[in-house]
């Protein structure tokens, strides 16, 4: 008669295997986002950075409003124009982003493409 392995023993095994196959996924998932940090690392590390965040800070501690940046897409929209001046006026627009629809702000010229394309 062949002895079955105990059940306990094989629990543990399996438990064994599975933090094996964990360790190794985990070491893969840090391996593939190391470019990742290393430039997050080198754009936290900027001056240039370091002052907007900064200045964002002393704004918000003054109860001044943060300007939010336009996101619009007006270089696809006003090829060449360079209508845009970075502020937004209107609430937002969708666009199609990586994870599907997106609402942005968006300027002027972008809302009064929008508007007239709408009609």
């Amino acid at each position: 008669m062949s002895e079955q392995p105990d059940p306990v023993e094989r629990v543990l095994a399996a438990v064994r295997a599975m933090a094996d196959a964990v360790g190794e996924g985990l070491a893969d998932i840090a391996e593939q986002l190391k470019p990742v940090i290393e430039t997050v690392s080198r754009l936290a590390a900027d001056p240039l950075v370091q002052a907007e965040v900064r200045r964002r800070q002393v704004m918000r501690a003054l109860g001044l409003p943060v300007p939010r940046g336009c996101h619009c897409l007006c270089a696809a929209a006003h090829p060449g124009a360079q209508v845009c001046d970075g502020e937004p006026v209107t609430a937002t627009s969708r666009h199609s982003g990586l994870f599907g629809a997106v609402q942005v702000p968006t300027c002027a010229p972008c809302a009064a493409e929008l508007m007239a394309q709408a009609r």
